[in-house]
């Protein structure tokens, strides 16, 4: 495992608003273990994703999560489990709620993922479904702060 993770913590706009977010780059295969410590040490439970697995046959971003909800993965010391899945903007976002376990420390922590599947590299998405995905997004962001001003939303790309 590279232990190891590009990511950099962002404030809010107002001075109390101190690393509300960690952004960071999609993780790669050698850095999925690593990615999934960094989700539990700061105890993140909203990951926004803003970019597809794959564009143009190149991979943008390793599948650190289970295909389906029948077939959890292990990686290293964590068992990642898929809840649910849904969609809640078509062809634009899905919803993932994801359970990581922790062998090692015993410790179950869920996180829900938002996946804009819509929003091209280099590019915009398309204006109409661009701008309800980003008020899906915005709602979650602002409903999650509201409930957990300690934990900072994880936002990755590629």
């Amino acid at each position: 495992m590279e232990n190891y993770v590009n990511a950099s913590y962002i404030n809010g706009p107002l001075p109390e608003d101190k690393d509300i977010f960690i952004a960071t780059q999609g993780p790669v295969p050698c850095t999925v273990e690593a990615f999934w410590k960094m989700i539990i040490l700061e105890n993140t439970k909203l990951i926004i994703v803003l970019t597809n697995l794959q564009e143009e046959n190149r991979n943008k971003c390793e599948q650190y999560w289970p295909s389906n909800e029948d077939r959890p993965f292990i990686v290293g010391r964590f068992t990642i489990s898929l809840s649910t899945e849904v969609v809640i903007l078509d062809k634009a976002v899905i919803q993932r709620n994801i359970i990581i376990e922790d062998t090692v420390e015993n410790i179950r922590h869920s996180v829900t993922q938002l996946h804009a599947i819509c929003w091209p590299d280099h590019s915009a998405p398309q204006e109409e479904v661009g701008f309800k995905m980003i008020e899906i997004i915005i709602s979650y962001v602002l409903g999650y702060r509201n409930e957990n001003r300690e934990s900072p939303v994880v936002v990755h790309c590629r």
